[in-house]
C-alpha cells in the first residue's frame, strides 16, 4: 500500500520539524508545509485553544504551532453590548432639588419679618392685597380714603392753683394755703389741701368765695369729677374757666361736698382749665368751716 499524502511515513520529508532542545525556537514551520486552511468565519484568534501539544523528537515539551497564513485577516473580537450607566444624572437632578428646596425654605422662614415700613419711611402694602390696588365706586372714580380717627385724648391733671381773688386785694394777704395746692391731685389720699378756717360758713362775710383751679396737661373732653374728701356741706360751682377768671363761664355742676362726692356734666366739656368755686364753706370734723381736698379725678 502506498504512503497517505501528507502523512509522516517514510520516504516523505517531515511536515513540522520539532524543537530539539531548549533553545529551539518553538512553533518554526517547517520546508514543505501544507499550507492551513483559514480560519472560518467568526473566529476569534483570542479566545480559540491552542492546539494539543506534540512530544519533541528528542523527549523535549516543544509545542506544535501552527501559523496563520501570511494576508489573512484577523477576526475583531467580540464584544458584549454597553448599558447607560443613569447613576451621576440622578445624582445631579438630586443635587438640584435639595438646593430649591433650601432656598424655598429660607425665604419662607423669612418672609415673616419684612418691615412694616419701607426704607422712605412710607408704610408697605399689605401682603394680602395686591400693591397699587385702589378702591373705587361703581362708576369706577376712586373712593377717597376714609380718615383715621383721632387718638382719644384722656384728661390729665398738670397742676392746681389755690385761689383768693378777694383776699389778694390786701397787700398782707398769706392766701388759702398755696404752698399746699400740689396735694389735692398728688395720688396721695393721705395728703390733702386745705383753705384757712372761718367763723361762719359764708365767710364771716369777709368775702363772697374762694376757690381751686385746674389746669390739664392739654385740652381734652371732661365729663365727670371727682372730689376725695373728710368734710361735708357748703356748696361748691364747678365751671370751665381760667384761674384769672374763676367767676366766669358756665356752671357745670354744682352741690355739697361729701366724702367721695361725684360732679357729672350733662354733657362732655373740650376744656384746658377747671376751676372749683366755693360759695359756702362745708364743716370737717372738728367743726372747723373750711375746705379740704385729698384728692381730685376728672374723666
Amino acid at each position: 500500500m502506498g504512503d497517505v499524502p501528507g502523512s509522516a511515513g517514510a520516504g516523505v520529508p517531515q511536515a513540522v520539524a520539532y524543537g530539539a532542545g531548549a533553545g529551539a525556537a518553538a512553533g518554526a514551520t517547517a520546508v514543505g508545509a501544507a499550507p492551513v486552511p483559514p480560519p472560518p468565519a467568526g473566529y476569534d484568534a483570542g479566545t480559540a485553544p491552542l492546539p494539543a501539544s506534540a512530544p519533541g523528537g528528542d523527549g523535549g515539551a516543544g509545542a506544535r504551532v501552527e501559523a496563520a497564513p501570511a494576508g489573512a485577516d484577523a477576526a475583531p473580537p467580540r464584544r458584549g453590548s454597553r448599558r447607560f450607566n443613569a447613576t451621576p444624572v440622578v445624582l445631579v437632578l438630586v443635587l438640584l432639588l435639595v438646593g430649591a428646596g433650601v432656598v424655598w425654605a429660607v425665604n419662607t422662614a423669612f418672609s415673616g419679618f419684612d418691615p412694616a415700613v419701607s426704607t422712605d419711611g412710607r408704610p408697605t402694602a399689605d401682603a394680602g392685597e395686591p400693591a397699587g390696588e385702589e378702591t373705587t365706586d361703581g362708576d369706577g372714580a376712586e373712593e377717597p380714603a376714609a380718615p383715621e380717627p383721632a387718638p382719644e385724648v384722656r384728661p390729665a391733671i398738670a397742676s392746681g392753683t389755690a385761689l383768693d381773688p378777694q383776699g389778694d386785694e390786701n397787700p398782707d394777704n398769706e392766701g388759702e394755703h398755696p404752698e399746699l395746692a400740689a396735694q389735692a391731685y398728688d395720688g396721695q389720699p393721705e395728703t390733702a389741701w386745705y383753705s384757712r378756717r372761718y367763723n361762719s360758713p359764708d365767710f364771716a362775710g369777709l368775702k363772697s368765695g374762694i376757690g381751686y383751679a385746674i389746669t390739664l396737661e392739654q385740652a381734652a373732653p371732661v365729663q365727670t369729677i371727682v372730689v376725695d374728701t373728710t368734710v361735708e356741706g357748703g356748696n361748691v360751682e364747678i365751671r370751665a374757666t381760667s384761674p384769672d377768671a374763676p367767676t366766669e363761664g358756665e356752671v357745670l355742676a354744682s352741690g355739697p361736698l361729701s366724702p367721695g362726692a361725684e360732679f357729672t356734666f350733662a354733657e362732655p366739656v373740650e376744656a384746658e382749665s377747671l376751676v372749683l368755686w366755693f360759695t359756702e364753706l362745708p364743716q370737717n370734723g372738728q367743726g372747723e368751716n373750711r375746705v379740704e381736698i385729698n384728692e381730685l379725678l376728672v374723666s
